[in-house]
């Protein structure tokens, strides 16, 4: 396996427009501009917009961190009855 660096960029916070080419040419890579895209997901250093994140991004944000969650929290305890519909809900809305 080999690193194809015509693919690769590198994305700085804080930084000088001169630095940061500096460590683009350093690693031979280009220099990349938010919001980006990693697993068809929009990522950015501000918050998205229900228009930037599609149907299907939106699963996967649900599905990594609100469904997460209480998910770790209920390997360790059990949970009120009627605790599981609420959990669906603050989900479902997420989707409005």
């Amino acid at each position: 396996m080999k690193i194809n660096y015509s693919k690769l960029e590198v994305f700085t916070l804080g930084i000088d427009d001169v630095e940061t080419a500096r460590i683009a040419d350093a690693f031979n890579c280009k220099v990349g501009k938010f919001p980006m895209k990693y697993l068809s997901l929009p990522i950015s250093y501000k918050r998205l917009s229900k228009e930037e994140l599609s149907y299907g991004g939106r699963s996967i944000l649900i599905n990594s961190s609100l469904t997460s969650i209480p998910m770790y929290t209920m390997g360790f305890y059990w949970l009120h009855e009627g605790t599981q519909k609420r959990l669906d809900s603050a989900r479902g809305r997420f989707f409005l």
